[in-house]
């Protein structure tokens, strides 16, 4: 259904509500508007990755305004999507867990990786 949208509206209350449902609409180039508890603990920047918005009245016309601006959806798809692939990534993720492993076992020799996911894991979840 994401390859038919225009953008992505979240308006959530809550923190860690479907914020795997933000994240795949960013990475899937997406502009997304949604709110400050959303996504609390993401790291995004808002402006640049998104828009946030918590007054239920203003979403309506962040929406119109991303709709009556291409461009403007276009620059917030483009930085969603590099934002979810430098943070979010199988390469991102698995080498912050190497790093991770590696401090709590010292001398610990991970297996061949490549970008700190090995490949066994990589053939696994392919």
């Amino acid at each position: 259904f994401l390859h038919r949208a225009a953008l992505g509206v979240a308006p959530l209350a809550e923190e860690g509500e479907a914020q795997t449902s933000i994240l795949e609409a960013m990475c899937s180039g997406l502009p997304v508007i949604t709110t400050t508890p959303a996504i609390e603990g993401l790291g995004v920047r808002p402006g640049r990755d998104l828009l946030v918005e918590d007054a239920p009245d203003g979403f309506a016309p962040r929406v119109t305004e991303l709709l009556t601006r291409p461009s403007l959806c276009a620059e917030l798809g483009g930085q969603a999507t590099a934002f979810v692939r430098a943070n979010f990534s199988w390469d991102a993720v698995g080498g912050r867990l190497t790093h991770i492993l590696e401090s709590a076992v010292p001398g610990a020799k991970p297996r061949a990786t490549e970008g700190g996911v090995s490949r066994a894991m990589r053939a696994d979840f392919a």
